[in-house]
């Protein structure tokens, strides 16, 4: 039941949103009550996505950031490392605000860990598309580059200086023509 529920949320975001967040605010309802809480995180996550299309990020991010605070402890990572870009655009903004909002410690490592994950993922992908073409390191700069950091957050995120990031970037320009 729950699933078909789910699959009708995920068809209807697209066409009609505001019908979509009716059916998974049910769900997320309906999670709470018999505490499924794997469902839950699924459920808060895809809201998440739709609030943020409809441009509510305050419910979107406060969404997102239930979801986190039950699914870190349970270890629940699937739900955070789709392949979807706008959920990867609120899990960046997240992974921002984490170190300076309620986010306890557990929360934090969870936020990192799911940003490492993705990151792997795409790097992952760019190995097989390029079949070694690039250097692991250069792969990271490129994810790193992706996520819409800049040299210096680049460098931050992966314990390099600046000066070496724009090292890996000029050799990925120059591999790539």
């Amino acid at each position: 039941y729950f699933e078909a529920y789910h699959s009708i949320a995920v068809h209807r975001q697209d066409n009609d949103p505001h019908s979509a967040i009716l059916f998974v605010d049910d769900i997320i309802l309906l999670s709470r009550e018999i505490n499924a809480v794997p469902l839950l995180v699924v459920s808060l996550v895809q809201s998440a996505m739709i609030y943020a299309k409809i441009g509510d990020h305050t419910t979107s991010d406060d969404r997102l950031s239930e979801a986190i605070m039950l699914a870190a402890p349970r270890h629940i990572f699937q739900p955070f490392i789709a392949e979807d870009t706008t959920l990867s655009s609120l899990m960046r903004n997240i992974v921002d605000k984490s170190d300076r909002e309620e986010f306890d410690l557990l929360a934090r490592k969870f936020v990192r860990r799911c940003a490492e994950l993705v990151s792997q993922r795409r790097r992952d992908d760019c190995v097989e598309r390029e079949q070694g073409l690039l250097t692991i390191r250069e792969l990271d700069v490129i994810v790193a580059l992706s996520d819409g950091l800049s040299n210096k957050r680049i460098a931050r995120r992966l314990n390099m200086t600046p000066h070496t990031v724009k090292f890996h970037l000029k050799n990925i320009y120059s591999k790539l023509n």
